[in-house]
Order: structure tokens, then sequence, then C-alpha cells
């Protein structure tokens, strides 16, 4: 899968398909800007749906932390689509990126790869490259 098709193959496509009711995502790290991007692009396509963010890694000193950002997303709830914050973190650590779409609590379809929730990992800024693969959707 190339990089600029990301985006739309792993966060867009499969809500246009399947018509989705929640989207789980696990990554190490996430910005509020692909968040808000990704919320705003499913709304203009008419998707209202849930988004379970589950943050793996503490931001690194050196970048500016999301977190505080994501937070207000998740409690203005004034979006199509609604947020809910996890951090996998002080308890642990979780690097992986697993993408799991649902429909009525059963899994349509999931991806998984190197790609963190970011603008930057899926295309929408700076080239970086990554990877990403459906995956069996029961397995994730």
């Amino acid at each position: 899968m190339s990089k600029d098709k990301h985006f739309h193959q792993v966060l867009i496509a499969p809500a246009d398909k399947y018509k989705p009711d929640k989207l789980c995502i696990v990554t190490g790290f996430v910005s509020a800007e692909m968040v808000e991007h990704h919320m705003d692009a499913l709304a203009e396509k008419g998707h209202r749906l849930t988004i379970e963010l589950i943050v793996g890694m503490k931001p690194p000193e050196e970048h500016r932390n999301p977190i505080p950002r994501l937070r207000q997303i998740a409690q203005e709830n004034t979006r199509p689509c609604k947020l809910i914050l996890r951090l996998a973190y002080p308890k642990g650590e979780v690097h992986s990126k697993l993408y799991l779409w649902m429909k009525g609590g059963e899994p349509l379809i999931a991806f998984m790869g190197s790609a963190n929730y970011s603008r930057k990992a899926f295309g929408l800024g700076p080239k970086q490259g990554e990877l990403m693969t459906e995956m069996d959707e029961f397995e994730a």
C-alpha cells in the first residue's frame, strides 16, 4: 500500500464501505491535528461514529504534548464523531499501531503496520515511509 493512499485506504474507505459505528485505534504516538483532521474528513462524508483511541507512549520531552488538546476534544463532544481517549502509560508502554473498524460490537476490517496516528505518518505532512497492511479483524 503506497504511503499517500494510507489515509484514504485505512481511515476513510472502510467508513464509506461498511458504515461502522466505531473505530478502535492503538498507536504509540498521536497528533491532535491528525485526530481533528480525521474527524472532520469523516464528518464531511456524513459519518457519525466513535473513535476509541489508546495512546501507548508518553510524548518525548522535545515534542508538544497532544494529550491536553485530545482531552479537550473528547470533553467538548461538538463533532459528529465522538472521541474516547485512553492512555496506556504510565502503567506500561505500547508501541503497536492497530486500526480496527467495528459495527454493533463486531469487527469488520483491521489494519496494522508502522504508521502512528499522525498527519506525518499518514502522508499528510512531510514525507515519511510507513507500511500498513490489512490483517484478520478477529485477531485484532
